[in-house]
């Protein structure tokens, strides 16, 4: 069959996912089971480049009320992906749409996790990228909630991320 036959089976997996994951949604009487239902219905739209509609059930998803808050880390998730899919370069708008969205995750991340302090380093590492580049004076305090975290850890690629921050801070009159 070729690619068509690939095509075909990647096609009728989706499909197959989406209507699990629909019934899920429909027969659970768990409010946290029915936003994990979308978030994984969201998860699914965003890999096929759906990415408005998945913006829109992740935006739904998180306004559903009394969720865990790991299920609302996994909305916000869905939702910084829709809009900033880590594949381009940052622009200044896209920070100040995310920025929000990551601030909130960065929080209920830490209230979750509190003991996943390389999680969490990479998360402010992160933040602050996401803040600078929006103009949020605040990415230098990020930027420090980065180290504090990762203080003990000699992990090279939350190293580059945090590099990736602060290249530019000897270019501005901060402290």
């Amino acid at each position: 069959f070729g690619d068509a036959g690939r095509y075909k089976e990647d096609s009728l997996l989706i499909t197959l996912a989406l209507d699990c994951y629909k019934q899920a949604y429909q027969n659970a009487s768990d409010i946290n089971i029915k936003v994990s239902a979308l978030n994984e219905i969201g998860a699914v739209l965003h890999l096929e480049l759906q990415h408005n509609d998945a913006f829109v059930l992740f935006q739904y998803a998180l306004r559903n009320k009394n969720i865990d808050d790991r299920t609302k880390i996994l909305s916000l998730w869905g939702i910084i992906r829709c809009l900033y899919p880590g594949e381009t370069f940052l622009s200044r708008d896209i920070a100040i749409k995310v920025l929000p969205y990551y601030q909130e995750l960065i929080y209920l991340f830490v209230k979750v996790y509190p003991k996943d302090l390389i999680g969490i380093g990479h998360k402010y590492a992160e933040l602050g990228y996401i803040s600078r580049t929006a103009g949020d004076i605040n990415y230098v305090e990020y930027c420090h909630n980065a180290i504090t975290y990762q203080a003990d850890h000699k992990d090279y690629h939350f190293f580059t991320e945090l590099r990736n921050v602060l290249i530019g801070i000897e270019y501005h009159k901060s402290p």
